[in-house]
């Protein structure tokens, strides 16, 4: 009896432990059914937070959109107005800008010519010579000193000065060497620096022409009228 009895027990430990085992998977796939399912809420709450928080925000960057956009024509008419009041044209303000690319080349060749010496007057006057042509060409010609990074911002500025006051620089900044140390280097070197800072003089000196002109031709306008009205 116990052999039988011992017998039905081991044929039956096999059956039950697949039954135990189907059991658990089972069990496990719920679980993790339920670790998805919970996963997905999570995803779709988080989705529906974003999407109410993009809507909310969607009016604000309008409107800071739309004060960009009234702001950035204001910018751009600030340079087209500067220049509108200038009074030079096209083919004058590229002579000028010739003569000021020319006046650095020269400023250069020039001072560094002059400090080759050993009096230090000539030396400073070099030195000072070729930070003119570093100016010259950062203010007319800013497309050849890439490599400085605030050389676009010095040019704005520069386009920015009307043009008596780039006279009054050009020309100033020309005679300082030439007061240090009168030779011949820095007499010829930065002769076509002042010949920029005139052009740029004369061209102020011709707006403010035509506008007397433009007044004394209103004023013999006027006097016509006035006989006029006093013969009446």
């Amino acid at each position: 009896m116990t052999s039988r009895s011992h017998d039905r027990d081991v044929t039956a430990g096999p059956c039950r432990t697949p039954a135990l085992g189907r059991d658990r998977k089972l069990l496990l796939a719920m679980e993790r059914s339920r670790e998805r399912g919970e996963e997905r809420e999570r995803r779709r709450m988080k989705s529906s937070t974003l999407c109410t928080t993009s809507r909310h925000s969607l009016p604000q960057d309008s409107s800071t959109m739309s004060s960009v956009e009234l702001e950035a024509p204001v910018q751009g008419e600030a340079p087209a107005s500067t220049a509108q009041d200038d009074g030079m044209t096209w083919w004058y303000r590229l002579l000028c800008r010739l003569a000021g690319v020319l006046g650095g080349i020269s400023c250069a060749i020039a001072g560094l010519w002059n400090c080759v010496t050993v009096n230090p007057m000539n030396i400073a006057a070099g030195v000072f010579m070729m930070v003119n042509a570093l100016v010259l060409f950062l203010c007319e010609a800013p497309f050849c000193c890439q490599f400085i990074e605030f050389a676009n911002k010095v040019a704005e500025k520069a386009d920015r000065l009307k043009p008596w006051q780039k006279a009054l620089f050009y020309c100033g900044m020309a005679l300082f060497p030439i007061f240090l140390s009168f030779t011949i280097t820095t007499l010829f070197g930065n002769a076509i620096a002042f010949a920029t800072g005139v052009l740029y003089g004369l061209s102020a000196l011709g707006k403010k022409g035509d506008a007397i002109s433009y007044a004394k031709l209103q004023q013999q306008k006027k006097q016509p009228d006035e006989e006029k009205q006093d013969g009446t």
